[in-house]
């Protein structure tokens, strides 16, 4: 089962949409609990911010200070503007849960696909479906 850290906002319950397909899903309040998910010994397969960019660009400065590579992944607001290229996904406001659940699913794998510099590894179950870590 992917572990995933979500830091920001959930009043549209993405959360439980992604508990509900396998996922773990360990919610961060603050730039301490995300300091903390990270240094765990089960390290995190990705990290999603949701709210606004402001926060997210205080996470984005933690995690590359950290050098954790961990893929990170974006729900953005219906009038916000990002740079997209500082993250691995941008999911739009108003996407279907179905879809940005294959996306994510997605820019999971092709993240860890070939790379040996990490000491886990996601690996998919099947199609459609959160992956196992090994």
């Amino acid at each position: 089962m992917a572990r995933i850290i979500h830091f920001g906002d959930d009043s549209c319950h993405r959360l439980m949409v992604l508990e509900s397909v396998g996922y773990a899903v360990e919610r961060c309040e603050s730039i301490k609990d995300l300091e903390y998910y990270i240094s765990c010994p089960q390290r995190p397969d990705a990290l999603i911010l949701s709210g606004e960019l402001r926060a997210a660009s205080r996470v984005l400065a933690f995690l590359a200070s950290t050098e954790l590579p961990l893929p990170v992944i974006l729900f953005s607001g219906t009038d916000e503007l990002c740079s997209e290229s500082s993250f691995d996904l941008v999911i739009p406001a108003l996407t279907s849960p179905s879809e940005w659940l294959l996306r994510i699913e997605k820019t999971i794998e092709r993240f860890y696909e070939g790379r040996t510099d990490l000491s886990a590894r996601y690996v998919p179950e099947h199609a459609g479906h959160s992956g196992l870590l090994l």
